[in-house]
């Protein structure tokens, strides 16, 4: 997940935003994801380091969708554009978890992540 991550990363920090079928492949996929996959994904990236790393990868991905996500479909497409906030939603719910117990809960608070 961590390697699929990076293109979009690097794709939404870019100038030119307008690829909304690759989005639209991004949220298919994070829509796919249930709490089995979020639990082996949070168990590969047990380590604070690495999940640091793609909890902000994470962050910023979500973050650059949520400010430029009226330039990524026509205006005309509602349906799609509430489909992005639910997903975006769920994916933040799901983020949550690892977020407490590792950056809140075990004493080693960290303000990056916050």
């Amino acid at each position: 997940m961590k390697s699929f991550i990076w293109p979009f990363h690097d794709l939404f920090l870019a100038d030119e935003f307008k690829q909304g079928p690759l989005v639209a492949c991004l949220l298919s996929v994070l829509e796919l994801l249930d709490q089995g996959h979020y639990d082996r994904l949070w168990s590969e990236l047990s380590e604070r380091k690495p999940l640091k790393d793609f909890l902000l990868q994470l962050f910023a991905v979500l973050r650059a969708l949520a400010r430029q996500g009226e330039h990524v479909f026509p205006a005309e497409w509602s349906t799609m554009h509430c489909v992005v906030n639910r997903v975006m939603l769920a994916s933040l719910d799901q983020m949550t978890q690892p977020l407490v117990a590792y950056f809140l809960d075990s004493g080693w608070f960290d303000s990056q992540v916050y």
